[in-house]
């Protein structure tokens, strides 16, 4: 069963149809790309399935579940969502505590771990470290993220 998967997902501003009858399927732990010429409707497409946007027809399906029409603050609590192109970073922290922020952000009680030691969930700095890993950059998690390009 893939992990997400988009049915027929269209978006329509008025007469013009931005994202047109997308149909897709990504199984967990693959890596995909979404390329095409500025105006193709990438952007749009990332929107619908991060709920910034709301389908015109069509489905979002993750892990078995409809999500569209789902609030993207709930669709962010699931795992998904988006980066910009402009992105913003603490520079002084390392690239590490970077990511670990970002998995800070997913955690439940994520409250409350604004008040506790970051040492006290080792389990979201290992996360963190196997992100890393995946796109390659586990042997720079210590420099600081102003290194990075």
């Amino acid at each position: 069963m893939p992990l997400v998967r988009t049915e027929g997902l269209t978006k329509a501003f008025g007469a013009l149809t931005a994202v047109n009858a997308v149909t897709l399927e990504v199984q967990e732990g693959a890596l995909h790309s979404v390329i095409g010429p500025n105006g193709a409707g990438k952007t749009t497409f990332f929107n619908l399935l991060t709920g910034q946007l709301a389908p015109t027809a069509g489905r979002i399906v993750f892990d078995g579940r409809d999500i569209a029409g789902t609030p993207p603050h709930k669709i962010a609590h699931l795992g998904i969502a988006r980066s910009f192109q402009r992105t913003s970073i603490f520079p002084t922290l390392s690239i590490a505590d970077n990511v670990w922020l970002a998995a800070f952000a997913r955690h439940d009680s994520w409250r409350g771990l604004a008040w506790r030691r970051a040492d006290r969930y080792p389990e979201l700095l290992e996360r963190a470290l196997a992100a890393l890993g995946e796109v390659g950059l586990a042997d720079k998690a210590g420099q600081p993220a102003r290194s990075a390009s």
